[in-house]
């Protein structure tokens, strides 16, 4: 696979990687307005509604950003659309492997915390997050992404804390 690999250490890989994975991709649709790109399990709903076993939510995989060039960015750096299957598969198993696109921070919210419209609140896969938490991510891109190459951050090198 051709990642540009990021400057992240183990740590923050680890991060990133393992449960904020949407923390870091909307501080960088915030900065950027890339689009974000949900990778779902559809063979594992994560929650099933009682009333219909078609309405269900999807387990989440990894959520990522999209570049206007089609290329796939996270905390480990950046790589071509045509790797991002290969590197899920490879990385995680999948029963029914499917995605995503979610132009706004509304449409991630689909998949955040646990709430609901009307009725009993419903437990979502990826957990909910504060404006700190994303104003700390922003700053982790601007540092971490600065060496990859075509990133929007080149120029913007921030010391590591």
């Amino acid at each position: 696979m051709a990642i540009d690999l990021s400057t992240a250490t183990e740590d923050e890989l680890a991060e990133f990687c393992e449960g904020s994975c949407h923390v870091f991709a909307l501080a960088l649709h915030r900065l950027t307005g890339w689009v974000m790109h949900a990778v779902l399990d559809l063979g594992e709903p994560y929650w099933i509604d009682p009333e219909d076993d078609d309405n269900f939510i999807p387990a989440v995989a990894h959520v990522f950003c999209v570049d206007g060039e089609g290329r796939f960015w996270d905390i480990r750096g950046c790589r071509p659309a045509s790797d991002v299957h290969s590197e899920m598969t490879d990385w995680l198993d999948f029963n029914e492997y499917g995605s995503e696109d979610l132009h706004d921070e509304d449409s991630l919210r689909t998949y955040v915390g646990y709430w609901s419209d009307e009725g009993d609140p419903i437990d979502r896969p990826l957990w909910d997050y504060a404006e700190e938490d994303i104003s700390a991510a922003e700053s982790l891109i601007r540092r971490v992404l600065a060496g990859v190459r075509g990133s929007p951050f080149e120029a913007q090198v921030q010391p590591a804390l």
